[in-house]
């Protein structure tokens, strides 16, 4: 495994940036499909008593629309297709506008965020994404995780040792 930025990790930066829990496009129901995203963890389950309230969910509609969840994974697309070959960046560009189901992350988006925010927490969060120093804070983001990456990977490779070391298996 290299330290190097992968697409993945920009993905995942750009959700965090938005300010949702990193299982948010993994909402499920009971009825999906085997080849579906697994059940949300304990830390994902629904949490506030309003959650299925319309009201609640046109809060949590308006903050994922207006959280540029879509423009910062398109600008991690571009900014990754910078580094691959000029002869297949046309084609990088057109998988990712064809594969990314923009859609359903936000409708994802919008059932985590019911479920995980109250209603004064929502409208917390879009106004402070949407004053200066939260697009401020939005923008730098990426550059953080992608600084923080090779002391997180280094940690965890130590931990990932003294599991081993003590005969610690984690189920996958």
């Amino acid at each position: 495994m290299t330290l190097k930025t992968t697409f993945r990790s920009k993905l995942l930066a750009a959700l965090l940036v938005w300010g949702l829990a990193a299982g948010a496009a993994h909402a499920t129901s009971a009825a999906a499909p085997a080849d579906a995203a697994p059940a949300p963890s304990a830390a994902q389950q629904p949490v506030i008593s309003n959650a299925s309230d319309p009201a609640h969910i046109a809060l949590a509609k308006a903050y994922v629309d207006n959280a540029g969840m879509e423009e910062d994974i398109r600008a991690a697309v571009e900014e990754m297709s910078q580094r691959i070959s000029a002869d297949q960046r046309v084609l990088f560009r057109s998988l990712a506008e064809k594969s990314i189901d923009f859609a359903k992350l936000k409708s994802a988006a919008t059932i985590q965020v019911a479920n995980m925010f109250t209603d004064e927490e929502i409208k917390a969060m879009t106004k402070f994404f949407s004053s200066p120093e939260g697009r401020a804070i939005r923008k730098k983001l990426p550059a953080y995780e992608t600084s923080m990456q090779p002391v997180v990977y280094e940690v965890m490779q130590g931990f990932a040792m003294k599991l081993k070391e003590n005969n610690i298996a984690v189920a996958q």
